[in-house]
């Protein structure tokens, strides 16, 4: 299970530099996956299949964003792990689309 914060590529900024590799994702288009050239920690997943949004690792948020996420979309609940109990209002089973 991962927390993923989706935001508007234009509203983002991201300071420090970073590296990143190309993988493709579920659409058969690549996904970037930004990480820290230091520690290796992943901060983020840039989609080309969805060219607006970026996915931001839920860690790398600062304390007072974190307390004021309200999380309402589930994907890739086709392999959801029995002990999540999470319901939310927007579950789906694999990339929306």
């Amino acid at each position: 299970m991962a927390l993923v914060v989706v935001v508007p590529k234009d509203k983002l900024t991201i300071n420090g530099t970073t590296k990143s590799y190309a993988k493709a994702g579920s659409s058969g288009k690549p996904v970037h996956r930004i990480f820290c050239p230091e520690c290796g920690s992943p901060i983020a997943h840039d989609p080309e299949a969805a060219p607006p949004i970026i996915a931001l690792k839920g860690g790398t948020l600062s304390e007072a964003d974190k307390k004021a996420l309200k999380p309402d979309t589930e994907i890739w609940t086709v392999g959801k792990l029995p002990f999540c109990s999470e319901h939310l209002a927007k579950p789906f089973e694999h990339m929306p689309e």
